[in-house]
């Protein structure tokens, strides 16, 4: 199950900073660089966390938040560690902290991933911030004393479920929501909120809304262990880039969108490439693997410049 887990880690992590890449001057897609990984440091006393390296030029390092101490009251999650900025909250990563009553995440975060916040019982309001662009399933279920999310992204992607953002379960075994989910007009959010009969209110009418507040020590927060890096060979072809725009296909049968690397990079970590429908093979190389997805992520960037 961790194998299952960190090679899913490592997928969307190449999937993540394809999607960080700057496009402007280019009129086809490059597959993306493979990414080599570093064993699971820790960040203060708290926080877990991975460090993906990039081996090609243009391409750039991420940090992927992996875990918390289920002790911790307080959390500011860094922009960056060791220069490197945090992108992405795993799945799982704060699932069942139940003493968690406060948490800061950075600008920098893109993407949350499943079960992220599932069991914070303690957690009363949080905001997300204008980057993060996707919100996996179930990650912020369970959540019983929630009261008010705020979302700065008007087109944020959501799973496309009750749970995704729920305070528990009802007599039915569906997802329910006492609290407010804040947005914009006509965004995304908005929509999410009217489809499930949550409470909904503009952002610019959130003076009722609290938004977590910085934790009380003004302590730099430090490493406590040395960084340990351990270089993963690939017995992969070299990076191939196209000549000819990528005609867009749609792994997953619906709107193409960043839940089409989810599946991908999921299916991969499965071992399951093999039932994965020929549309998956996005760059048209003849193989269905990591750069599919990386390949989506670049056409979805390319497509919001």
């Amino acid at each position: 199950m961790k194998l299952i887990k960190k090679l899913l880690a490592f997928t969307m992590a190449a999937m993540t900073c394809t999607m960080c890449m700057n496009f402007q001057n280019q009129k086809s897609l490059t597959v993306s660089a493979v990414y080599i990984g570093t064993k699971e440091q820790q960040y203060h006393e708290y926080l877990s966390y991975y460090h993906y390296i990039a081996d090609l030029p243009g391409t750039s390092d991420v940090v992927y938040i992996s875990d918390c101490d289920e002790s911790a009251t307080e959390i500011k999650i860094p922009a960056e560690i060791h220069g490197v900025p945090v992108t992405i909250i795993g799945d799982n990563a704060f699932k069942d902290c139940s003493n968690l009553k406060s948490i800061i995440i950075p600008d920098s975060v893109i993407r949350i991933g499943e079960n992220a916040f599932s069991g914070c019982n303690s957690l009363e309001n949080i905001t997300i911030p204008g980057k993060v662009s996707y919100i996996a399933d179930y990650a912020f279920s369970d959540c019983s004393n929630l009261t008010s999310i705020i979302i700065k992204n008007s087109g944020c992607e959501f799973y496309d479920s009750a749970c995704t953002i729920c305070n528990g379960l009802d007599e039915n075994y569906e997802g329910y929501f006492n609290g407010t989910i804040y947005g914009y007009k006509n965004s995304t959010s908005e929509a999410y909120a009217e489809k499930y009969g949550y409470n909904f209110k503009l952002i610019d009418d959130n003076s009722d809304a609290a938004e977590p507040t910085e934790p009380l020590t003004t302590e730099p927060i430090v490493t406590t262990k040395p960084v340990e890096t351990t270089t993963v060979t690939t017995t992969e072809e070299p990076v191939v880039t196209t000549t000819q725009p990528i005609t867009p296909s749609d792994p997953m049968g619906y709107h193409l969108s960043v839940r089409d690397c989810s599946f991908i990079a999921s299916m991969l970590a499965k071992n399951k490439a093999d039932q994965l429908p020929e549309t998956a093979d996005f760059n048209k190389d003849g193989k269905i693997n990591v750069r599919d997805a990386a390949a989506i992520a670049n056409y979805l960037a390319s497509k919001n410049k």
